[in-house]
């Protein structure tokens, strides 16, 4: 109670500071400080009220950005500094992406994430899309109907079911890490499907910006998409080359000092990001590329420990962007997709956890692993988000669409949160049921032949600095 009362208090305070900067003329004046510090105070306020629901607090940042657009702070700030703020959220939320991918976990997993993996993508998506054209009736009447493109039909249908397909790789990661499964079979499983699940979504995105119809010129849609994977392979080459030659030594340097292993994390993420725009690629998949390959380095979690942040900072720019483009709404536009973004969501969070026990079934998994990975990954992704945010921009969604995939994030989130706090029980219900599934894997044995044995090493607890000095003390002795 002394905790709630403090909680409650502070939340209190923040409120009462965010309201006097406001009134204090926060909100007229060229001023981009005061409407965007009374925004982060509001949105302070937001989570510690959603804490007590155990709800994650991007809904925070889009309440205090619908509810700032309404109110005008959308006059106040520059629509291109809005506009580069949530670019550089998406920059910094791909690059952290990029920073989860294990290639070595992949390649030891890799029949299990072949059936589960692809197989929870190509069968959700294939559900979705029915869904799209059937219930939704995304076509080319509705498309003119939408004053849209006829052509745009099928892109559009293939982008509403991608949006319903990817899992978020953020609240996943998070619900894994606070109840101690990322270790467990289902957990490494889990994560695997994640960094799948990212690289579809970062082709989406590459892919999504050949149909952006402001571009000037252009090949045919199929050459722009040979040349964008001819970009992607190009990239990940001369990466490749960038790591091995490179970045282990640059990095060795940088760890000594925890300044510079976070600006030149940074400087290396963003740089990345800005060739790839000089060359007319995507910044996105550059920085996803560039987190990747730091991934692969020997300092890679204290690289994660000191730029965990700009993920926070990321979700930050970009949830209450998309906040702005909500109030740009009009009520009856919000209120029009309501119904088919509830049933939408509760299918995401429903068919799921079936569809993954049946991969499970043929991939060997027994029922338990199977049962939580399809509990902890029921929900849209933030991926989805900006897909959609794209797709409104580039003329194949009409609001009622972009509406609709939000609302099936947000309510997805929702319900899937909950059920997060009650894997366990919930698994009790239908343990009896799942019996059958047992008793079949060959997954853990797999995994205990393919463990590390550890012969001659230094085991170094808390690896920083000074470990760094140890490490190589040894290293030098052989």
């Amino acid at each position: 109670m002394r905790l709630n009362m403090r909680q409650g208090a502070f939340a209190l305070i923040l409120l009462f500071f965010g309201s006097q900067v406001y009134a204090g003329n926060g909100g007229v004046g060229n001023s981009l400080i005061e409407p965007l510090g009374a925004m982060l105070l509001a949105a302070a306020v937001v989570a510690i009220i959603l804490s007590y629901a155990k709800q994650a607090s991007l809904f925070a940042f889009i309440i205090v950005g619908v509810l700032g657009g309404i109110f005008g702070v959308r006059e106040v700030i520059n629509k291109d500094v809005m506009t580069a703020f949530v670019d550089i959220g998406i920059t910094l939320l791909l690059f952290m992406a990029g920073m989860e991918v294990d290639i070595p976990g992949l390649i030891k997993r890799w029949k299990l994430l072949l059936i589960n993996g692809f197989g929870q993508i190509i069968g959700l998506f294939g559900i979705s899309a029915a869904l799209g054209l059937l219930y939704v009736g995304i076509d080319a009447s509705y498309m003119e109907a939408a004053g849209l493109p006829a052509e745009n039909a099928t892109p559009a249908l293939i982008y509403f079911a991608l949006c319903l397909t990817l899992s978020s790789t953020i609240l996943v990661i998070g619900t894994l890490k606070s109840t101690g499964q990322i270790a467990q079979e289902h957990g490494q499983v889990a994560l695997g499907l994640m960094v799948l699940q990212d690289i579809v979504a970062v082709v989406a995105l590459a892919i999504l910006g050949s149909l952006n119809p402001d571009k000037v010129g252009g090949a045919s849609l199929g050459v722009e998409v040979a040349m964008i994977f001819a970009k992607m392979i190009g990239l990940a080459i001369v990466l490749y080359f960038v790591t091995k030659y490179l970045l282990n030594p640059l990095f060795k340097f940088f760890a000594h000092s925890g300044e510079l292993l976070f600006i030149g994390t940074l400087g290396y993420g963003m740089g990345v990001a800005g060739l790839c725009e000089v060359i007319h690629f995507s910044s996105g998949i550059g920085a996803f590329f560039a987190g990747a390959t730091l991934a692969a380095l020997p300092y890679r979690h204290e690289i994660e420990d000191k730029v965990e942040p700009l993920k926070a900072f990321g979700i930050i720019l970009f949830f209450m962007g998309l906040g702005f483009d909500i109030s740009e709404l009009k009520p009856e536009q919000m209120l029009g997709g309501l119904a088919e973004g509830f049933i939408l969501a509760i299918l995401v969070v429903i068919l799921t956890i079936p569809l993954m026990l049946l991969l499970g079934y043929l991939s060997r998994l027994n029922g338990k692993p199977s049962f939580l990975m399809g509990a902890i990954i029921n929900q849209s992704s933030e991926f989805s988000l900006m897909l959609a945010v794209l797709c409104w921009q580039y003329k194949l969604f009409d609001p009622h669409l972009f509406i609709v995939i939000t609302l099936v994030v947000l309510i997805s989130f929702f319900f899937s949160s909950l059920g997060h706090q009650f894997l366990d029980p919930l698994y009790n219900v239908f343990a009896k049921n799942l019996n059958f599934m047992d008793g079949r894997s060959t997954a853990a044995a797999e995994s205990a032949a393919e463990e590390f044995v550890m012969d001659g090493h230094v085991v170094i607890m808390e690896y920083n600095e000074l470990a760094i000095e140890i490490a190589d003390f040894y290293a030098q002795r052989g």
